[in-house]
């Protein structure tokens, strides 16, 4: 329990008390008044305004030169023990750190006569806060924005590294400065340097094992514990409970049950318990709900209504019992209230793009409205309507100005709005996603008139809103990550970033969200190697910020996992991702749908290693729970159904494997169209099954299909696209089309030398395969003289040198063509020039999710 009995301060004083004092101290008695003194220093003692266990506070008169009115904290008779003093020091430091307007200001300190430490502050005549607001009736508004500056107090305390560890109420004081609310922090009497619990002081504080210091019924779970791990999210905790009682006017957890209760008992309900949602504490107060209310200027249901709706995510939050799922900072959570009273998306709200669109439609709705009208008619006529969105748009306009001049009856607008509104957010926006809109040229021509006229307006609306600015960037990125789009995606991407950085932090949530997009952004363009460092970097942040078992640190185990795998880096990829999968199902539990997104990739990064039985098991005993926790018909599942047909390939079950990819890709084409990566995986998984069964045309076409879209989305010039024609050119020289195939490579070779030079993989590659389909054709000098200029060209590039991978390539290219020619002696030079062992560049895989996928190897 605290060390003082809790109760309510009627003129409380800044600083006052370890805990709460009572009104009447137990110890203002007249015997107790003869032992105190009637002066300290220069400051006349006046009243006793409270104590605590181990301090008395004052109300006191300076006279010297100046006259003031102070408040003066001492060590009480008899309590100065080397630990009580060592606490006492701590405050007093801790003050003397801070430089808040919110927080006390030391004005003096010293000793009384009698030994006892003392220090002087401000005198404030408040009230603890949730008294303040009753009593005032502030507003809902009033109490948030007062409640912020509470935040905002404690994140001071937190940047000179001290935790409050018993933030309450009777703690935090709130009275009008020049007719506006405002706040003051008191009592840092069991606060803690964070790092330990060694003071600004130097001194040390200890507790018996498993005991609590502070006040259960605003104490978090790990406190409560008396665990010695206690970091900036203890207070956090405190300060959702705070905010529980502003909104609802009482505590989570019934006082009296706390009260009647063992400490074995109260921290069992503490950790285990969670607590009612505020909209049903305030129903089961029963006839004092409605006074409550009343002191909140609202009704009853509209108070309840106002809870349920988004409002009661915000404690639920900071009160959470995994701290990694707490709101970082007291910042980030006023942020969040900030958010809320602006009528922006929640960090506490549902994960949904559902949830995001919603509130914007509800801040814009006179704007959604002309725009989704304009949609409605491209979706009920013809892709010539969308299109021509931006020329109708003032008749738009004009028709709905008369249309609204003519309606008489209120409820029958508002209720168009809100079909118009539903409309737009679940069919129209989330239009890419749906499976209502089959036609992919309505869906790209209502991205094209959506997501490209905000794309290029952003940076001016939002010019002096810079965190407004980052959000919608970076929900500009997700949608065109969403779509394959990953070139549009990560400029936004990058610059939501850079903002958050600035605004937020490294390790703000948002920021954090911001690394990992751009991490996603990059796989999606096949950059895998810089996504690595945006993945990494996310998962040490999610690891600092969330702990190791958060739901978003595993997740981004399974991202970076997967940026080794593109790399074909298997000895890392595969125990970091069975790590997230053993502490997500422990977690989560085994059918949860992350842990099942993950066990599909597992089944995808064994089947690349090589352990193609054990891939096969895995996703054949993840289909079931995938279908029952998503459907058939699931993008998920539908990965996975990929992923088993590329395996089945691989084992040689190439009959049972066609027909579950063919659904796979018809499935996803009516989905996505051709361009979205999941549906290139389910090309590529064809192309290579049809390799398999002999049918080298059909892989070619499958191929072409690859190939054209990397050159649409990515450009000619690409890594990605380059070996997208090597992949197309490998099946062309098996069907012994050798011109064609030499023609592809050809452009590959060229266009890598241009762009990217000899040092890239993918002009190694084209270039031995060029010199494989001219020498398997019949030009065998042309091979070889190929090979010749480019293993010159290679041994003298500063970036390679004879002894690089790249330069080996060739020079056993060359090797094997010299000797399969009849030229021995030539080889045996060149073998001789180029003793090292070839090592195969790894080839950067066409299919940006974790499936089945054959490297575009060089010839022969």
């Amino acid at each position: 329990m605290s060390e003082d009995s809790p109760g309510p301060i009627s003129d409380s004083v800044l600083g006052s008390l370890n805990t709460t004092a009572a009104k009447v101290p137990e110890s203002d008695t007249p015997a107790a008044r003869q032992q105190r003194p009637d002066q300290i220093g220069n400051y006349r003692l006046i009243e006793l305004l409270g104590e605590g266990g181990m301090g008395e506070v004052f109300k006191a008169e300076r006279r010297d030169a100046i006259h003031q009115i102070v408040a003066i904290k001492v060590v009480k008779l008899g309590m100065n023990s080397r630990e009580i003093v060592g606490r006492f020091e701590s405050e007093r430091q801790a003050l003397a750190l801070m430089d808040h307007p919110g927080i006390a200001r030391v004005i003096d300190a010293g000793t009384t006569d009698a030994g006892r430490p003392y220090f002087v502050m401000d005198f404030v005549a408040g009230k603890p806060i949730t008294e303040f607001c009753d009593d005032n009736s502030l507003s809902i508004e009033d109490r948030l924005k007062l409640f912020m500056l509470v935040c905002d107090a404690i994140n001071h305390a937190h940047t000179k590294a001290i935790i409050h560890r018993d933030i309450k109420p009777t703690n935090v004081l709130a009275y009008f400065q020049d007719g506006v609310p405002a706040v003051k922090v008191i009592d840092f009497g069991i606060a803690k340097a964070i790092g330990g619990d060694r003071g600004a002081t130097g001194h040390t504080f200890f507790t018996a094992h498993g005991q609590a210091i502070g006040t259960y019924d605003s104490m978090s779970p790990e406190q409560a514990d008396g665990s010695p791990d206690i970091d900036t999210r203890t207070d956090v905790y405190s300060l959702g409970v705070m905010l529980y009682e502003l909104l609802t006017g009482a505590k989570p957890f019934d006082p009296f049950t706390l009260a009647r209760s063992a400490d074995a008992e109260i921290k069992r309900i503490i950790r285990d318990v969670e607590p009612p949602r505020p909209s049903t504490r305030l129903s089961s107060l029963g006839a004092d709900a409605a006074a409550l209310a009343g002191r909140r200027q609202a009704k009853l249901e509209a108070l309840a209504s106002r809870l349920r709706s988004e409002l009661e995510w915000i404690p639920l939050k900071a009160m959470r019992k995994e701290r990694g799922r707490r709101y970082a900072s007291p910042a980030q959570l006023a942020d969040d209230l900030r958010r809320y009273l602006e009528g922006k998306p929640l960090l506490a709200g549902p994960e949904t793009r559902v949830y995001r669109v919603r509130k914007f439609v509800h801040r814009n709705r006179a704007g959604v409205l002309i725009a989704a009208i304009a949609i409605v008619a491209a979706i009920g006529g013809s892709t010539f309507y969308v299109r021509g969105i931006r020329f109708e748009q003032q008749k738009t306009r004009l028709a709905l100005i008369e249309a609204e001049k003519q309606r008489s009856a209120a409820v029958r607008e508002k209720d168009v709005a809100s079909a118009v509104s539903n409309f737009l957010t679940e069919r129209v926006l989330l239009g890419v996603e749906s499976e209502l809109i089959t036609e992919k040229g309505v869906r790209d021509a209502i991205v094209k008139a959506m997501l490209e006229p905000a794309a290029a307006a952003v940076e001016q609306d939002f010019k002096d809103k810079p965190v407004a600015q980052a959000a919608v960037r970076a929900s500009l990125a997700q949608t065109y990550v969403t779509i394959g789009r990953g070139d549009l995606g990560l400029p936004q991407a990058e610059a939501a970033l850079a903002l958050r950085r600035i605004h937020f932090g490294d390790d703000g949530v948002a920021t954090i969200q911001s690394i990992a997009m751009v991490g996603e952004a990059l796989r999606i363009l096949g950059k895998h190697a810089e996504s690595e460092q945006y993945y990494r970097e996310a998962l040490e942040r999610c690891r600092r910020v969330f702990g190791p078992d958060d739901e978003s640190t595993l997740g981004q185990m399974n991202n970076l996992a997967a940026a080794f795998y593109y790399q074909e880096r298997f000895d890392e990829a595969l125990p970091l991702l069975r790590e997230a999968i053993e502490r997500g199902r422990q977690k989560l539990g085994p059918d949860n749908a992350e842990v099942l997104r993950w066990r599909i990739n597992l089944g995808g990064f064994l089947t690349q290693a090589g352990q193609l039985e054990e891939a096969e098991r895995v996703l054949e005993v993840t289909l079931v729970p995938a279908r029952r926790a998503w459907g058939d018909d699931s993008p998920n599942t539908i990965n996975l159904i990929t992923n088993l047909g590329s395996v089945q390939t691989k084992i040689g079950k190439t009959e049972s494997a066609e027909p579950l990819l063919r659904g796979a890709l018809r499935q996803l084409e009516s989905r996505y169209g051709t361009d979205h990566p999941q549906t290139l995986g389910v090309i590529l998984a064809l192309a290579n099954n049809a390799v398999s069964r002999g049918m080298l045309d059909e892989a070619a076409a499958h191929r072409r299909m690859l190939l054209a879209s990397r050159r649409r989305v990515l450009g000619d010039d690409d890594q990605t696209t380059l070996h997208a024609m090597n992949g197309l050119g490998s099946v062309l020289l098996d069907a012994k089309k050798y011109d064609e195939a030499a023609a592809i490579f050809r452009e590959a070779m060229e266009r890598g030398r241009r762009t990217w030079g000899y040092q890239a993989s993918g002009t190694v590659t084209s270039t031995v395969n060029l010199a494989s389909a001219l020498f398997e054709g019949g030009q065998r000098e042309k091979a070889l003289g190929l090979l010749r200029e480019a293993l010159s060209m290679a041994k003298s590039d500063p970036k390679l040198g004879a002894a690089h991978k790249n330069t080996q390539q060739l020079a056993d290219a060359l090797t094997q063509l010299l000797t399969d020619a009849g030229k021995s002696n030539e080889a045996a030079a060149v073998r001789s020039a180029f003793p090292q062992p070839v090592t195969q560049p790894a080839a950067l895989p066409t299919n940006p999710r974790p499936t089945s996928q054959s490297s575009d190897t060089t010839r022969p």
